[in-house]
């Protein structure tokens, strides 16, 4: 997809290999917006072998998707997402599962917005 889109993949700074790597960048540092509506991140041939580096890697499924997480939260609020972090250490939970924890409660609170939402959409 990285020449699909006109990207030369050896002239990208980062890659989805930079991310997979032991320690490896930040996925925000990985992608690239191309329009208002378009990001990627880009591969390189060096994608095989981390493939075979990752095997022996403790929850190797589950790299991409704690990137894409943190991702996701640091865009939102930066701040709120570090703060999330330390309540997660403090706990001995996950970030992951922290924020779960906060978004059932939200919900909980906002029941009768969310009947009212049903009512209104049908």
């Amino acid at each position: 997809m990285t020449i699909s889109v006109g990207l030369e993949p050896l002239e990208v700074q980062r890659t989805i290999v930079d991310v997979l790597k032991q320690d490896g960048s930040p996925i925000g540092e990985c992608i690239l917006q191309l329009n208002d509506r378009l990001h990627v991140v880009t591969s390189i041939i060096d994608l095989a072998p981390m493939e075979i580096e990752m095997l022996s890697r403790a929850s190797r499924e589950k790299i991409l998707d704690r990137a894409l997480k943190k991702q996701i939260s640091l865009s939102v609020l930066p701040s709120l997402y570090e703060d999330i972090q330390k309540i997660a250490y403090v706990q001995r939970r996950s970030v992951s599962e922290v924020m779960s924890a906060m978004m059932e409660e939200h919900r909980e609170v906002h029941v009768g917005e969310l009947s009212e939402y049903k009512k209104i959409k049908g």
